[in-house]
C-alpha cells in the first residue's frame, strides 16, 4: 500500500516537473525571440511579467521594458498595452492621460482598431474638460470601419441618441447590424427594441409601469382622506403621533422598495420584486393609519 502512494507522488512529482520545464523552457523562447526583436514576442513578456504566469513572477519594471520595447519600434498592440497602462495606472504607473492618449493615437494612426476604439473612448467618457463627443464620434467610426464590433456598437449609439453626430435612426441600425452579425450581443439586443415586435414589448412595459404607479397611488387616497379628517379634529398631541407614523411609514416604504429593487445596482424603474414588497408593505400602512385615525376618533366621541 504504501508504495503505491509512493509510486503516485513519484509520478505527480515528475508531471510537475515536466510542467514547470516546458513553461521556463517557453519563456526561454521568448526571451531569445524578444532580445532579437520581435515585437509580437516583447508584448507576450510583458503580459507575462505583469500579470505573472510560466513560471514567472510578477514583475513591473520587465513589464515596462518589454512593452515599451515593442511599442517604441511600432507595434500597434504594445502600444495599446502601453496606453492602457498610463490610462488605469498599472504596474505602479502614475494616471496619465495625455500619455495615454499619444500610445492610443499612435496605434490607431497604423490601423489598428483597438487603439482607435480607446482613443474614442477616451473622448467619449472625459471629464468636463476632456470630453468631445465629436472626436469620440471620429474615433469610434474608424474603429467601426476597420471591423471592431464593440467600435460599432458604440458608433450606432452615437447616432441613436444624437451624441457628435446628426441623430439618424437608419444609421444606427446599420452600425448595430454590423455589430451583431460579429456576436455583440448589446447590439442585437438594440436591434430588437428597434423592431416592431421590440417597439410593442416596451410601450406594454411602460403601460404596465403607470398601472402600478396609478395603484400605488390609489392605496394612498383613502389614507390622506382620513389624515386630513383626522388632523382636522384631533387634539395637537395626536397630530404629532399621527405625523410621525405618516412620515415614518412613507420613508420605511421607500427603503423597502429600494431594498427589494436590489438597492443601489436595481433599475431606476421599480422591479416586480420591489413592488411585490411595497404593496402589501402600503396596505398594511393604510391598514394601521385608518386603526390609528377611529381610535382617536372613538377616544373624542367618549
Amino acid at each position: 500500500m504504501k508504495s503505491s502512494w509512493f509510486l503516485v507522488l513519484f509520478i505527480l512529482s515528475v508531471c510537475v516537473n515536466a510542467v514547470a520545464q516546458e513553461q521556463s523552457g517557453d519563456v526561454t523562447k521568448y526571451l531569445m525571440a524578444a532580445e532579437q526583436g520581435d515585437a509580437r514576442m516583447q508584448v507576450k513578456l510583458g503580459y507575462i511579467y505583469q500579470y505573472g504566469g510560466k513560471g514567472v513572477g510578477r514583475d513591473r519594471t520587465e513589464s515596462m521594458k518589454w512593452y515599451r520595447m515593442a511599442a517604441d519600434q511600432g507595434d500597434a498592440h504594445g502600444q495599446v498595452e502601453l496606453g492602457n497602462i498610463y490610462r488605469y495606472g498599472r504596474n505602479g504607473v502614475t494616471k496619465n492621460r495625455a500619455e495615454a492618449m499619444k500610445w492610443y493615437r499612435m496605434a490607431a494612426d497604423q490601423g489598428d482598431a483597438s487603439g482607435a476604439y480607446e482613443l474614442g473612448g477616451m473622448f467619449y467618457y472625459g471629464n468636463r474638460a476632456t470630453q468631445d463627443h465629436v472626436e469620440a464620434a471620429k474615433w469610434y467610426r474608424k474603429a467601426a470601419e476597420l471591423g471592431s464590433a464593440t467600435g460599432q456598437y458604440k458608433l450606432g449609439n452615437m447616432y441613436h441618441h444624437g451624441e457628435g453626430v446628426e441623430r439618424k435612426s437608419k444609421e444606427a441600425e446599420k452600425w448595430y447590424r454590423k455589430a451583431a452579425e460579429q456576436g455583440n450581443l448589446p447590439a442585437k439586443s438594440r436591434l430588437y427594441e428597434m423592431s416592431d415586435k421590440g417597439k410593442r414589448e416596451i410601450a406594454f412595459n411602460e403601460l404596465s409601469q403607470t398601472i402600478k404607479i396609478l395603484f400605488s397611488l390609489l392605496l394612498f387616497f383613502p389614507v390622506w382622506w382620513l389624515i386630513a379628517g383626522y388632523f382636522f379634529n384631533s387634539s395637537s398631541k395626536h397630530q404629532v403621533i399621527s405625523g410621525i407614523v405618516i412620515f415614518a411609514g412613507g420613508v420605511a416604504g421607500f427603503f423597502i422598495a429600494f431594498a427589494c429593487n436590489g438597492g443601489a445596482g436595481g433599475s431606476s424603474e421599480m422591479s416586480a420584486s420591489a413592488w411585490s414588497c411595497f404593496l402589501p408593505y402600503m396596505a398594511i400602512h393604510n391598514i394601521l393609519l385608518a386603526l390609528i385615525f377611529f381610535s382617536g376618533q372613538r377616544k373624542r366621541e367618549s
